[in-house]
């Protein structure tokens, strides 16, 4: 949860969706302390904050949970967090056009023991916060993420060039999941409407992407250009 403080800290934002993992009981604790001590927000006697603990999320649970989304808030803030032992792959698929075109200003907080269990696209929504790893690794796709913020703008077309040839929607998905993740993460890039413009961009492009005949060159080309 060190990280999800930090992160806020640095951009004064929050992502619309995260995926927390580790121990229930306690990512719930710290989470809520977070929204207090952080946030400045009220926890106890609250309906803007939701707090839903499911042995098995299910299908039925995610139309609940897009009804209450649905409704009007209180207040600024209107955050739900959804613990679950596990989730059913029709309740993950029910909760994409949710967390694609999420209500302003209200927050979703997933909890589960592992990432694993949670459909790659959902999990390309969702921002992942883990008590057991550490946010941004060395491998190869979070070094190429790295390696395109730094370019100039001729150059990140080229470095995408790949993706771009082999017309790979997974790939192209993957790497704007990565890119958002980096750029929420880096010290530098907080610089007021340039970064919430860059984060929407991505955001959007990846909802396209997520269409039945993308036009991936033009959508890489323009984060080149913009981000």
């Amino acid at each position: 949860m060190n990280q999800l403080s930090d992160i806020y800290e640095r951009t004064g934002t929050l992502h619309h969706g995260y995926l927390l993992e580790g121990e229930q009981e306690k990512v719930i604790k710290e989470l809520l302390e977070f929204f207090k001590h952080k946030l400045g927000i009220v926890v106890r006697g609250n309906p803007d904050v939701t707090v839903s603990k499911y042995a098995t999320f299910g299908i039925d649970d995610g139309r609940e949970l897009k009804n209450r989304a649905s409704q009007k808030s209180y207040s600024e803030w209107k955050l739900f967090v959804i613990a679950f032992q596990s989730i059913t792959t029709e309740a993950q698929n029910s909760l994409l056009k949710l967390f694609e075109e999420p209500t302003p200003h209200t927050h979703f907080f997933l909890i589960t023991a592992t990432a694993e269990m949670i459909l790659p696209t959902l999990k390309s929504r969702l921002f992942i916060v883990s008590d057991t790893r550490e946010q941004l690794t060395d491998d190869r796709s979070v070094q190429f993420a790295k390696q395109f913020i730094k370019s100039s703008k001729p150059n990140r077309i080229k470095l995408l060039k790949d993706i771009i040839n082999s017309r790979d929607k997974g790939q192209a998905i993957a790497f704007l999941g990565e890119l958002e993740e980096v750029l929420y993460c880096e010290r530098d890039f907080v610089n007021g409407g340039r970064r919430a413009n860059g984060l929407t961009q991505i955001q959007k492009c990846r909802r396209y992407l997520y269409g039945r005949s993308p036009q991936i060159k033009m959508l890489l080309e323009h984060i080149a250009l913009i981000v």
